[in-house]
């Protein structure tokens, strides 16, 4: 996910199936999520599950001693009157900028260094000629052509 949420008083969170923990509750609290109507998952908001904890009500079903665990690890992981927020995860301030969207476009990718070329263990031969295609020094047939010496046509 590109955009990190950080909840507040939980208006646009579902309490139940968004990831507003770090984690999905599902994960956290697989046995208590297990007694919740399906159609409560689907669409109670934060805001509304902490309006007089009616999150509570939600738990249909017999309550276990490893389900009151769930729900006491669920209690107290909103701050009720600082609004949602979207933080954009590549910059340190946490608003867009082309910048970092340019810089995040290349997370992940390996950088080519042509001085790697001359410590490979292929033939000199070969070595030289991937240092003239990196170079654009080969003679490929656009430039054939644009000489105006005989070239392959594509």
């Amino acid at each position: 996910m590109v955009v990190d949420h950080v909840i507040g008083n939980g208006e646009s969170t579902r309490f139940w199936s968004d990831w507003w923990l770090w984690y999905d509750i599902a994960e956290l609290a697989p046995n208590l999520i297990q007694l919740i109507p399906k159609r409560v998952v689907k669409c109670r908001t934060v805001a509304q599950a902490l309006h007089h904890r009616s999150w509570v009500d939600d738990i249909k079903g017999a309550l276990t001693v490893q389900i009151l665990i769930e729900y006491l690890l669920i209690w107290d992981q909103v701050e009720p009157d600082v609004q949602d927020q979207y933080r954009w995860k590549f910059s340190q301030s946490g608003t867009y900028n082309s910048k970092s969207a340019y810089a995040a476009s290349f997370e992940g990718s390996v950088s080519f260094f042509p001085s790697r070329i001359w410590r490979s263990w292929a033939q000199l031969r070969c070595k030289f000629f991937i240092w003239l295609a990196i170079n654009k020094r080969c003679w490929t047939a656009d430039h054939l052509g644009k000489r105006g010496l005989p070239h392959p046509s594509a």
